[in-house]
């Protein structure tokens, strides 16, 4: 093993980071410790770049100060279903490329890429509440991994079959069923660490 720590960046929206991550446990602080526990002590960074209510437009403007400059040699990408909504209302076809220029240039520049698939639980005492939108696009990030040949990892099932060991509340917020509550801050953590293990890409 390198000496030199391995860089992860996790880079997205609300769902990867929050306005104050040093109140609040996200699954990018629990990935680090997982990897850590494997490769020892000081083996590795990863670096939240998640920005609330982001869009795909807006990691291109920031890809390289929260991404590139940074080095990474592992990009979790979790981008494209606010681009979906009725506030940006961003065309599928523009999203789809610009998904397509983001990976192209994190892995010319040497990052691998896994990209998530959004997950959305409906709370069926509010369906109606529910931010159904978020994942409109996933078709178009499971595209855009295809032709890149690099790994999508589908976040909904794991959370839809976290809901046989824990309440709906304790797996995302139950006013919009996206936002992760502690719960399903775990199943990503453990599912983005068992395909990175799987994949080589910590060996």
């Amino acid at each position: 093993m390198s000496n030199k720590p391995l860089t992860v960046v996790c880079l997205g929206d609300s769902i990867t980071g929050n306005a104050n991550l040093s109140a609040y446990l996200k699954f990018s602080h629990i990935v680090e410790l997982l990897i850590e526990a494997r490769r020892g002590h000081g083996s590795v960074v990863v670096h939240n770049r998640g920005i609330g209510g982001d869009s795909t437009e807006g990691v291109l403007a920031r890809l390289d100060k929260d991404a590139l400059d940074l080095k990474p040699d592992i990009v979790v990408l979790l981008i494209g279903g606010n681009d979906a909504g009725s506030v940006l209302h961003i065309p599928r076809a523009t999203t789809e490329k610009n998904l397509d220029t983001i990976v192209s240039r994190l892995t010319k520049a040497g990052a691998r890429v896994l990209l998530l698939q959004y997950h959305v639980l409906i709370n069926p005492q509010k369906p109606e509440a529910m931010w159904a939108h978020l994942d409109h696009n996933n078709d178009l990030i499971a595209n855009v991994a295809a032709r890149h040949h690099a790994p999508a990892l589908d976040m909904a099932a794991p959370i839809k079959a976290g809901l046989a060991r824990q309440p709906f509340s304790e797996l995302v917020n139950p006013e919009d069923g996206v936002h992760l509550s502690p719960g399903g801050e775990i199943i990503y953590a453990r599912e983005i660490f068992r395909k990175l293990v799987a994949l080589g890409w910590l060996d």
